[in-house]
């Protein structure tokens, strides 16, 4: 014996169907591209020795958070395509973070002919920043 199926019961299934199509799309929600976690620097190397270099920079964005460090990271030119990061030879400055944005701080074990990258890092309670 053949059973007949309604037209009825089929228009309520592909209805249940839609509905439930609906609410996982509806559900699903797009992140947010993260923040980039930059600022914006202008650095000026001055003083450079065989080992050593100075370097000035000057921050003009405020911080957000409480700086808990800052300074600069460094890494040879020929042993990273990265830009350089904390786990890359660093020098902290002491104190805090002057108001105006501008510090120094000397840059030491350097070779002679020998290219870097290097850029400011200020270190919040909400993560780390690099110019």
């Amino acid at each position: 014996m053949k059973t007949k199926i309604s037209v009825n019961y089929i228009a309520v299934v592909v209805l249940m169907c839609l509905v439930a199509m609906v609410m996982v799309n509806v559900g699903c929600k797009k992140e947010k591209d993260p923040v980039p976690v930059t600022l914006s620097d202008s650095t000026g190397i001055s003083q450079i020795l065989d080992n050593s270099a100075v370097a000035t920079s000057l921050i003009s964005e405020d911080v957000a958070g409480s700086v808990k460090r800052y300074g600069y990271v460094w890494v040879k030119s020929s042993e990273s395509a990265a830009p350089p990061t904390l786990s890359d030879s660093e020098i902290e400055i002491s104190g805090t973070l002057p108001a105006s944005g501008r510090f120094s701080g000397r840059i030491f074990g350097l070779t002679v002919n020998t290219e870097y990258k290097l850029r400011v890092f200020v270190e919040t309670n909400a993560g780390v920043l690099y110019g």
